[in-house]
């Protein structure tokens, strides 16, 4: 996302939950991303990468601005573009992945503390349980 945002789709970045990462830095890189407010135009290739990172460290602290330079600046494993584009892809599948994951993980929890009595939060919970299914499966198709 930072090096090659131009490469991703911009449905799948714009679906990422704000919350993406579990890792602490990797989340407040995340944040810092989001705040930049440009994510997306950089993806839809309107704002050139490197303007996209400028704005990023722009809005970076102190504490997470030494790690966005060392990912801005990490060899990535792609001998040419489309090696580029697959591995580009398959991250942000994978990370589209992880966090479907930790939200059905969640919903499962809360369902399991909830009150059977309290039918109307039950079947709320049930009904988003079913939405990340359907989520999941969607992911997973476009992946064959």
């Amino acid at each position: 996302m930072m090096q090659a945002p131009q490469l991703l789709e911009a449905e799948k970045v714009a679906s990422l939950p704000d919350d993406s990462f579990h890792v602490p830095a990797l989340q407040g890189v995340w944040d810092v991303m989001l705040a930049a407010g440009t994510l997306l135009d950089a993806v839809e290739g309107t704002l050139h990468p490197a303007r996209y990172l400028e704005q990023v460290l722009e809005v970076s602290g102190e504490t997470v601005r030494p790690l966005i330079v060392e990912i801005a600046n990490l060899d990535l494993p792609a001998r040419d573009e489309e090696g580029l584009q697959k591995l580009a892809g398959s991250l942000l599948d994978r990370l589209s992945e992880l966090s479907i994951t930790r939200e059905y993980s969640v919903l499962k929890q809360r369902l399991q503390r909830t009150d059977p009595g309290d039918a109307e939060r039950y079947q709320e919970l049930m009904t988003r349980l079913g939405q990340v299914q359907v989520k999941r499966r969607a992911l997973r198709s476009s992946d064959d």
